[in-house]
């Protein structure tokens, strides 16, 4: 669990492609609440990250 004294966007270094640096700061989001909404935020995020992956295999 994060410190709940450190702002969201200071718990991971920033990759630098704002697609993943969004979905990175989502799951920092979700990390106080819920089981069910952690799964869901999981669960889409996981996807999301695939779908920039993709979009980059195919530059």
């Amino acid at each position: 669990m994060t410190d709940p004294g450190v702002p969201p966007e200071e718990t991971y270094d920033p990759t630098g492609l704002p697609e993943v640096d969004a979905e990175l700061l989502r799951l920092a989001e979700s990390a106080g609440a819920e089981t069910g909404v952690q799964v869901a935020v999981y669960e889409d995020v996981q996807q999301r990250l695939a779908d920039v992956l993709a979009a980059l295999d195919r530059q």
